[in-house]
C-alpha cells in the first residue's frame, strides 16, 4: 500500500528537513570555530610553555634580596656571570601550591634553542632541584602562569680523587674531575640512604638502600656532578670516587 502525503504535510516535512539541515550546518560550523579557537589557544600555550623559542623572551625580575625571581609566565632568568661561575645552584619553588614550574638550561656552547634541556618540574610537593650550570649558560623557567622561585649557590662539600668523604644524614656533594662514578658505603643497620645524581639534566635516582651496603653510582658528564645523599639522622656513609685510568 502506498501512503499518500498531502500538500500541507509535504510542506511541513520539507520545512522540517530544511530546519534540520540548517541546525546541522550550524553545529558543524560551531564545532569548526571551536576547534580553530582551541588550536589557536593551544599554539599560544605551546609557545608560552617553551620561552626559549621566543625571538624576544620575557626576562624574570629579581627581588631586592637578589635571589628571588618571578614572572607572569615562561621567562628567561638573567643570572649574573658571577652566579653562573659559582658552580651548581639550588632552585627552590616559592609559588602557589596549585601551580608548578619547569626549569631549563641552554648550555653555553648550544648553537640552537633546540639544545635547551628542560628539567623535571618543581612544585610545592617537590620544591627544590639542582641547576648544574656553567659560565655562558642560560637558565629558563617554563610556566603557564605567575611564579616565584629562589636561586642560590648550592651548599655542598667537594668530592676529591683518591680520598674518602665521610658524612651522615643529608648532604649535597660536588665532584669536579675526570672520573665517572663513585662507591657509597653505609654501615648503619637501622637507617637508609637515597642517592640522586645531577649531571646537567634531570635528576637520576641512583638507589634507595637500607642497612649495610656498598653501592656504585655513575654519571656521564665531564663537568660538575652533584651527588645528593639523603639519609635519616642515624645514617653514616662514606663516598670514594672511582680511580681514573691513565
Amino acid at each position: 500500500m502506498t501512503a499518500v502525503v498531502g500538500v500541507a504535510a509535504g510542506r511541513r516535512i520539507r520545512a522540517f528537513s530544511v530546519a534540520v539541515w540548517i541546525v546541522g550546518m550550524a553545529v558543524v560550523a560551531a564545532v569548526g570555530v571551536a576547534t580553530a579557537l582551541w588550536q589557536a589557544g593551544a599554539n599560544d600555550r605551546w609557545f608560552a610553555q617553551f620561552p626559549w623559542y621566543h625571538d624576544s623572551p620575557t626576562d624574570a625580575v629579581v627581588a631586592p634580596d637578589g635571589v628571588t625571581w618571578s614572572a607572569e609566565g615562561g621567562a628567561r632568568v638573567p643570572l649574573a656571570d658571577e652566579m653562573l661561575s659559582a658552580g651548581p645552584l639550588l632552585l627552590t619553588y616559592a609559588g602557589s601550591p596549585d601551580s608548578w614550574i619547569t626549569p631549563a638550561i641552554t648550555p653555553a656552547d648550544a648553537s640552537t634553542s633546540g639544545e635547551t634541556r628542560p628539567l623535571d618540574l618543581v612544585d610545592a610537593t617537590m620544591p627544590s632541584t639542582v641547576l648544574v650550570v656553567e659560565p655562558g649558560a642560560t637558565v629558563w623557567i617554563d610556566a603557564d602562569g605567575p611564579w616565584s622561585a629562589t636561586i642560590e649557590p648550592l651548599p655542598h662539600r667537594l668530592l676529591t680523587d683518591g680520598a674518602a668523604l665521610d658524612g651522615g644524614g643529608t648532604e649535597y656533594l660536588v665532584y669536579r674531575g675526570d672520573a665517572h662514578g663513585a662507591t657509597v658505603t653505609h654501615r648503619a643497620d637501622a637507617s637508609s640512604v637515597t642517592a640522586t645524581v645531577y649531571d646537567g639534566g634531570s635528576p637520576v635516582l641512583a638507589f634507595i638502600e637500607g642497612g649495610a651496603f656498598d653501592e656504585h653510582v655513575s654519571w656521564n658528564s665531564d663537568g660538575d656532578v652533584v651527588l645528593l645523599l639523603e639519609g635519616d639522622p642515624a645514617a653514616r656513609w662514606s663516598v670514594v670516587v672511582d680511580p681514573v685510568s691513565q
